[in-house]
């Protein structure tokens, strides 16, 4: 999940150290590898999609007609099916609107959601949603979370809503604990694992934390810019994307590229598997364009994608097996499948 405040698509510029193919962008003559896949949830737009295996996978999202709908869907390996709302606010009053930001499972017998709900007397809070490995249930109110990273059943990680603090919070097993990083640096916008002992967070002013099993430190900042996305490909390197796309490896921001747009999103399966997708300006297109990129262990390679493919999440699952969730050019909810060639 991104925070709200992002437009789609984000912009970024083609950086040398990149290698740029061919995309065929042509929105009626698109032959490449993403195809979109029939999404439910009509207007509206998916924030964040998890999958456990190709045929077990779940979107979330908000509804954009103003009817208090909830957009949560799941793959089962051949069509996406709506998980209908079960009533879990009905005591407080009539749903207005419901958004849930962010999904993340730490085994397909443990997930988790995050996102807000607000009632037609406009009363307004967060909650957390778990699911038990045969539905999901309401596990917590009144609390502003917007995106998570499990890395066990006990030890799942939350970056409070707040724009201007950098709040995390820890579920151990038994309660969650509240981590305050630095107030006042405008909060945080992504967080990633790749051992219980080894975690980053990043977020505004190029802010990054590196957590190494007992505290967070502060290991990066920068008065200007942002950085929203962050991923391990193995469990001791990473990339940051934001303003700039940074690497973590041994224990150094070691490496990074400058430009003039941004990267949105990361995620790896394998450490010579993974996708980022951003976007750069285009003349004549006040939001700019879209792009997606393959990472195969040594460089980032461009690779096509449809013109009407908007991401606001990716999400790889295994070798030539990846999705994308977001909105699509006609503002609905909008899935897309790689599918090799």
């Amino acid at each position: 999940m991104k925070p709200l405040s992002k437009i789609l698509p984000l912009l970024f510029l083609l950086s040398l150290a990149l290698l740029p193919i061919s995309c065929e962008n042509d929105e009626d003559n698109y032959t490449g590898p993403w195809h979109e896949v029939p999404t439910p949830g009509g207007i509206g737009q998916l924030n964040s999609c998890y999958f456990n295996s190709p045929d077990d996978g779940w979107a979330c999202g908000h509804d954009g007609t103003g009817e208090g709908k909830m957009i949560f869907i799941h793959w089962d390996g051949v069509e996406w099916k709506e998980h209908e709302y079960p009533g879990w606010f009905d005591a407080y009053g009539t749903v207005k609107k419901m958004d849930i930001s962010d999904v993340f499972f730490t085994s397909p017998d443990d997930g988790w959601a995050v996102g807000f709900v607000r009632l037609d007397n406009d009363d307004f809070f967060g909650f957390v949603l778990r699911y038990d490995g045969n539905d999901w249930y309401l596990f917590e109110k009144d609390v502003t979370f917007y995106e998570i990273y499990g890395i066990s059943e006990n030890d799942v990680w939350f970056i409070g809503n707040s724009s201007y603090d950098s709040d995390l919070y820890h579920w151990n097993g038994t309660e969650f604990e509240y981590y305050n990083l630095n107030p006042g640096n405008c909060g945080l916008d992504a967080i990633a694992f790749g051992s219980a002992n080894d975690g980053l967070a990043v977020g505004y002013y190029k802010y990054v934390y590196h957590w190494d099993g007992v505290s967070w430190d502060l290991i990066n900042y920068d008065y200007g810019g942002e950085l929203s996305c962050v991923a391990y490909d193995t469990p001791s390197t990473a990339f940051i994307g934001g303003d700039e796309l940074r690497r973590w490896e041994n224990g150094e921001l070691t490496w990074y590229l400058d430009y003039t747009g941004t990267y949105n999103g990361l995620h790896f399966s394998h450490p010579d598997e993974g996708w980022m997708y951003g976007g750069e300006p285009v003349e004549g297109i006040p939001q700019g364009e879209g792009f997606i990129w393959h990472w195969d262990g040594a460089v980032w390679t461009r690779a096509s994608r449809p013109y009407f493919m908007f991401p606001w999440d990716i999400f790889s699952i295994d070798y030539n097996d990846a999705w994308a969730v977001g909105i699509d050019d006609h503002g609905n909810c909008g899935s897309w499948m790689y599918v090799p060639q």
